[in-house]
């Protein structure tokens, strides 16, 4: 019979803070994006294709998606660099 061990409370306290964070940081990515497109007044499929090769993922992202980091870094990247 496996021994349950007592989890350590101030270590789970750290790992849930940092699961906060994660959820805050992926709610900041939709306010960044939604901020840029009210800034530079894209279409939302140009958008979608020239920051991530997708046409819906401005859509996607509205209906409450989670995308995956490296989708993330590619749609900060493209609005680093636009120049617009």
């Amino acid at each position: 019979m496996a021994v349950r061990k007592t989890p350590n409370k101030a270590k789970l306290k750290r790992v849930q803070e940092k699961a906060a964070d994660a959820r805050a940081a992926l709610d900041a990515f939709d306010e960044i994006v939604e901020a840029y497109l009210k800034a530079n007044g894209d279409r939302l499929d140009c958008f979608g294709v020239m920051a991530a090769n997708r046409t819906d993922l401005v859509h996607q992202m509205r209906k409450g998606r989670d995308f995956r980091r490296s989708t993330m870094r590619r749609v900060f990247a493209y609005m680093e660099n636009s120049g617009s």
